[in-house]
């Protein structure tokens, strides 16, 4: 009897961070393709409102009162959140944050959108952030209201390899991985097994 609880309690201790590590990915995989196709679909339902987002002033990148204009104007009343904050904790911009009922936050500063699948874990990027970008005057050359970050032209696949794998924003160890939404992007939303980070 004892060495067969000594057996379930090794497979147990096996197994179970497997499981874990699986479900936080699935559950990080869930929350990234549901905001970024909510808040597509936010933004063509402001654009219609408010004119082409070409011509949308963004806020200042270190101005709280600015940002919380565009914010107020061009995004809070076409989504669905539970508060809304001033907020500096991850990325040194003056963003607003706007927490969702799932539990999973954004911050807008500028153009940029850094998405948290738990509000309450910002830190490391790639896992507990993941930058987008609002895509005025379309400089991505894609039809995508929000984009994943990405500081080259993604149009072309060589570019897309260099952006994730030799930039200094790469999705690899040792940079800052403010790619890691796009590379999931072009995985079909799904983390790669030799995704840089543990979940």
């Amino acid at each position: 009897m004892l060495i067969t609880l000594v057996i379930i309690g090794v497979i147990a201790a096996l197994t179970i961070p497997n499981l874990m590590q699986k479900y936080r990915k699935h559950e990080v995989e869930t929350k990234l393709l549901k905001f970024y196709s909510t808040m597509n679909n936010a933004l063509a339902l402001s654009e219609r409102d408010n004119g082409r987002i070409e011509d949308w002033p963004l806020g200042g990148i270190y101005n709280y009162d600015e940002n919380q204009v565009f914010v107020d104007t061009y995004i809070k009343n076409y989504i669905k959140y539970t508060k809304m904050e001033r907020e500096n904790s991850h990325l040194p911009t003056l963003g607003i944050k706007i927490t969702f009922d799932d539990g999973s936050a954004m911050n807008i500063a500028n153009s940029l959108v850094v998405f948290y699948p738990n509000a309450k874990k910002t830190q490391i990027n790639g896992k507990d952030a993941f930058v987008f970008r609002i895509n005025k005057a379309m400089q991505y050359k894609r039809k995508e209201k929000l984009v994943p970050h990405c500081v080259y032209d993604v149009s072309t696949p060589q570019a897309i390899e260099n952006a994730l794998k030799n930039s200094p924003y790469g999705c690899v160890k040792g940079a800052n991985m403010w790619h890691c939404a796009l590379l999931i992007q072009r995985n079909g939303w799904k983390i790669p097994d030799d995704y840089p980070v543990r979940f």
